[in-house]
């Protein structure tokens, strides 16, 4: 793997544009045994989107190199099992979630989609246990039964729209206007 970006940034002034549309980077995140760290590195266009790439740091040498440019994938990790392979997650558009992988030693590099979530899930985290194999946690919206609820494809609303501020109402003991039913009719309060 070539290593062909470093740190730096020159600058002659500093503008509110030069300001938004600089490179913000996230927090880096080490490997297992220390040698490579991963962060992603958002930048925003004036008028347009923010453009996202996940770059993986050789911390020996201090150069980064771009693993991912897409700008729907989003929480990397390392997956955990010593391996320097990296999972994430996508949005796939209608509220479906898609778990990639990508082994950054293998050449060329290449995202494999691990599965899919039916819904928007977030907060992505491993955990290699003592057994040899791994743990994975998402945090989504859940229904009453504990099943993942697709919060995307939810309609607006559920409520009833009425057109008058009358509203009609039937039980026991009202009549079909909301109106008292007394033993000889109807009767108005």
């Amino acid at each position: 793997m070539s290593w062909p970006r470093s740190f730096s940034m020159i600058v002659d002034k500093f503008t509110p544009e030069i300001l938004i549309s600089a490179p913000q980077r996230g927090p880096a995140v080490p490997n297992d045994n220390g040698t490579l760290a991963l962060y992603i590195e958002s930048t925003h266009q004036l008028g347009g989107k923010t453009r996202k790439n996940i770059y993986v740091l050789d911390i020996a040498t201090g150069m980064s190199s771009c693993v991912l440019h897409d700008d729907l994938a989003y929480e990397p990790t390392w997956l955990g099992d010593g391996t320097n392979t990296i999972v994430y997650l996508k949005d796939g558009g209608m509220g479906v979630t898609f778990v990639l992988a990508i082994n950054i030693d293998s050449s060329p590099l290449e995202s494999v989609v691990v599965g899919h979530i039916r819904a928007p899930v977030r907060g992505l985290k491993t955990k290699a246990l003592s057994d040899g194999t791994l743990a994975f946690a998402i945090l989504g919206c859940a229904d009453t039964d504990g099943t993942l609820r697709n919060t995307k494809n939810r309609k607006v609303h559920d409520g009833r729209v009425y057109c008058s501020s009358r509203l009609r109402h039937v039980s026991h003991n009202l009549g079909s206007l909301g109106e008292p039913i007394s033993k000889g009719g109807a009767t108005n309060v």
